[in-house]
């Protein structure tokens, strides 16, 4: 089986979760499905510009790997980049 790796740049509809200064996405609209997180596998942060951005590798229950951000100035979360089972 191979996988298929694609590159976004879109943005994205997140339930997560902001207690004593983490975030935690829990679930994500990507187009017409809802997909529930199963683990945040690695998490780091960038700034750009005055904006801090937090990055999220996470796999899905159906397990799909995803990098996700959150904008901490515009409070947008985007889809960065998806690995599939193709």
């Amino acid at each position: 089986m191979s996988s298929v790796y694609q590159e976004f740049d879109e943005a994205i509809a997140v339930e997560a979760v902001f207690y004593r200064g983490q975030i935690r996405p829990r679930r994500f609209q990507w187009g017409n499905q809802a997909r529930k997180v199963a683990r945040i596998t690695y998490r780091w942060k960038e700034r750009k510009g005055e904006a801090t951005v937090y990055f999220f590798a996470l796999l899905t229950e159906d397990r799909t790997a995803l990098e996700i951000c959150f904008n901490d100035k515009t409070l947008e979360w985007r889809l960065v980049r998806c690995w599939q089972e193709g």
